[in-house]
């Protein structure tokens, strides 16, 4: 099919097919797949530039459920979809985050796309289609009797009949200049301050990026965990603060080559992908808020820690941060040198258990914790992964109004309070597909 060719639109009765070049679809398509409505949802962005290849650029008019789940999400071709929900509940999903963005993001675009009920194909129709039109009918004129003149009528009336029309114009060209301008106000405060337009997301971030304290975003040290995992050792947080790990022949056991090893690798400031690419994410919450911070674990220090409010990412093996207020946790994961300790669950409830351990390479967890500090200088949220996969779940659930609206209706409220949840994450290849519930505290009191 070649560039110049014509895409139709939806067969829906109440909007009007209309032709639209192949390559103004899939550049809406594209700039769709790229907003910050999928930018951090990989797998559905793939889903929406498959059904988009398959249907705008080789025209095809029906892609299959199960061709879907081989092809985008790895399912062997033998599989069942009627037992495996992954792509309806995925397009579900992709619906919900494409129809978002023409109502925010793509609210200028002439052009709308969305994906059917009962369909995976994405169809295009304009704008304007979307609202129905009702033609004004003149009204009769009534002819006068023959031979009559017509009536004198007043002067009042007659600029009236002048007036009126001019007075209606005016008032309707200034209901639409002010709505143009409070909805190009309101686009550019979304794209300042998207977070405060989603309900879900405000509740829980707004005890972190209003008000004038500080936020810290903290990931982890990968270097800390390297040393950790050659050495077989484990390196507490106060002499993570005192740096006394990084002297030479400071770790017992290990043979001199070895330990020079270690202490070259000590000094070196690595970090993972999936933190900086979570720390991202989160600056795209509020991108010029002069008051968000990033730091290497190994840059921060207690004084910032005391004073701030603070985002600490990864288990505390590599981020030993945590250890700081494992006190107050209820999840707590254990550190480890090969950074996949268990979560601890210190009070568990009926149906809990008091150990979380991944069984095998399918199964990680992550303990997430939105609370007041204990000295209540502001708030802290913890995301500790048992695995890189099982933090970046939690950093998806924690910046997902979908994933935090369903966690206020699991706890019928309409506004998060504090809390504490544990995330079971499933994963395959090093993708964290699904993260579910699996346990959780609230602590409304706290408030």
């Amino acid at each position: 099919m070649g560039g110049s060719s014509m895409l139709g639109v939806s067969n829906s009765p109440s909007r009007q097919a209309e032709p639209f070049e192949q390559d103004v679809c899939w550049a809406l398509l594209e700039r769709v797949a790229t907003s910050s409505h999928l930018r951090r949802a990989i797998r559905l962005r793939e889903l929406l530039l498959y059904v988009g290849e398959r249907s705008v650029r080789e025209g095809c008019d029906h892609v299959s459920e199960h061709e879907i789940g081989v092809k985008v999400f790895g399912r062997p071709a033998s599989y069942d979809n009627g037992n495996d929900s992954i792509v309806r509940t995925s397009i579900s999903d992709l619906r919900k985050r494409v129809d978002a963005y023409f109502a925010t993001e793509g609210i200028a675009e002439p052009i709308i796309m969305e994906i059917p009920r009962g369909s995976y194909i994405p169809v295009f129709y304009s704008r304007e289609s979307r609202t129905a039109t009702h033609p004004v009918l003149p009204r009769e004129s009534v002819s006068e009797p023959a031979g009559e003149a017509e009536p004198i009528r007043p002067i009042k009336s007659r600029f009236d009949q002048f007036f009126r029309p001019v007075a209606v114009f005016v008032i309707v060209a200034l209901a639409v200049a002010c709505f143009t301008l409070w909805r190009d106000g309101r686009a550019a405060q979304q794209s300042l301050h998207p977070w405060k337009y989603q309900p879900a997301i405000k509740s829980l971030w707004s005890g972190l990026l209003d008000g004038d304290r500080p936020t810290d975003v903290v990931i982890e040290d990968s270097s800390l965990l390297l040393v950790q995992l050659i050495s077989k050792q484990n390196i507490s947080l106060s002499d993570y603060i005192n740096r006394a790990y990084l002297g030479a022949s400071s770790i017992k056991g290990v043979n001199p080559e070895t330990d020079n090893n270690l202490l070259l690798i000590s000094r070196k400031a690595l970090a993972k992908t999936s933190d900086f690419r979570l720390g991202m994410e989160i600056k795209e919450l509020d991108p010029r808020n002069p008051r968000l911070h990033f730091y290497n674990a190994r840059e921060y220090t207690p004084r910032l820690l005391e004073n701030d409010n603070v985002i600490l990412l990864g288990s505390p093996t590599s981020n030993p941060w945590n250890q700081w207020f494992e006190n107050s946790l209820n999840f707590v994961e254990v550190p480890e040198p090969s950074g996949t300790g268990p979560v601890i669950n210190r009070s568990p409830k009926p149906g809990e258990r008091a150990v979380y351990s991944s069984p095998n390479k399918t199964i990680s967890y992550c303990a997430i914790a939105f609370l007041p500090k204990p000295d209540r200088s502001g708030n802290m949220l913890l995301i500790q992964g048992t695995t890189s996969e099982a933090t970046e779940a939690g950093g998806e659930f924690v910046l997902s109004e979908d994933k935090l609206a369903g966690f206020e209706k699991l706890l019928h409220v309409t506004k998060l309070p504090y809390f504490e949840l544990l995330l079971n994450v499933s994963q395959v290849l090093g993708t964290p597909l699904t993260g579910r519930v699996e346990a959780y505290r609230v602590y409304p009191n706290l408030h």
